[in-house]
């Protein structure tokens, strides 16, 4: 499936995108829940600094995301977090970066080795063309080819040298599997550094061991807690803008 810029869905009210939508089909289709591209997708206002939450907020405080390093592999980004749902939100530079992923789920991977509890979901995008796939690790440092993805999208457009805005949303359904979404806002930031918010959901996917396996396996949340790290491969001048951690209540 491809999506075009003109495909792009601005998911609050407010986005200066002219009057509203008619109202919606009283009688809509029935389904088997959302998927990728969905233009129903939720809308629960902005956060601290403007940008749009996709899902509610508890009342626990946002972790700000912070510049891990400059690795040989491109620049990461991360902060750790006992949150068992959660939306991941950042702006991003992507200069001269390959793809942008975020590794998701587990603990700190260094030296990590033990299953299930050293376990990585890997939602990722391609900057070429805004593909959207998702991979894993499990255990460090043993990378699996991707999974499945019936619902991963392709925006088509290139994403290199601009900023925008990536999310990485993930929580426990009601049997109690994880699922993960990416979003993206390819229009990025103004020269004001104000979230253009036209947020697209590019995959929504639930993990019954396509992804990761264990899919009944209780979050490592003890100790330092679950790492979310941002990872610009190959990219060694990105910059980071408005990354948190927030917690949410699933939908």
């Amino acid at each position: 499936m491809s999506l075009t810029s003109k495909t792009i869905l601005c998911v609050l009210v407010g986005c200066g995108q002219g009057p509203s939508a008619p109202p919606a089909d009283p009688d809509p289709p029935v389904t088997d829940g959302p998927t990728a591209g969905d233009d129903a997708a939720p809308g629960h206002g902005v956060d601290s600094d403007g940008v749009d939450q996709i899902y509610p907020p508890t009342s626990a405080a946002a972790i700000p995301l912070e510049y891990g390093a400059r690795h040989e592999n491109g620049d990461r980004y991360n902060a750790n977090h006992a949150f068992i749902n959660y939306e991941v939100t950042g702006y991003y530079l992507t200069a001269n970066t390959e793809k942008i992923e975020m590794k998701t789920d587990g603990p700190n991977h260094s030296g990590c080795d033990e299953l299930p509890r050293c376990e990585w979901a890997e939602p990722r995008i391609d900057i070429a063309d805004g593909k959207a796939s998702i991979s894993s690790e499990y255990p460090h440092p043993v990378n699996h080819p991707d999974s499945e993805c019936p619902s991963c999208m392709t925006l088509g457009t290139p994403l290199d040298a601009r900023w925008i805005g990536y999310k990485v949303i993930a929580y426990a359904n009601a049997d109690g599997l994880r699922v993960y979404e990416q979003w993206l806002d390819a229009d990025g930031l103004d020269a004001d550094d104000r979230p253009a918010n036209h947020w697209v959901r590019m995959m929504i996917e639930t993990n019954t061991g396509q992804i990761i396996p264990n899919p009944d396996r209780a979050l490592p949340i003890e100790g330092a807690g679950l790492e979310a790290e941002i990872r610009c491969h190959q990219g060694h001048e990105t910059e980071m803008k408005l990354g948190k951690i927030q917690e949410i209540v699933p939908p």
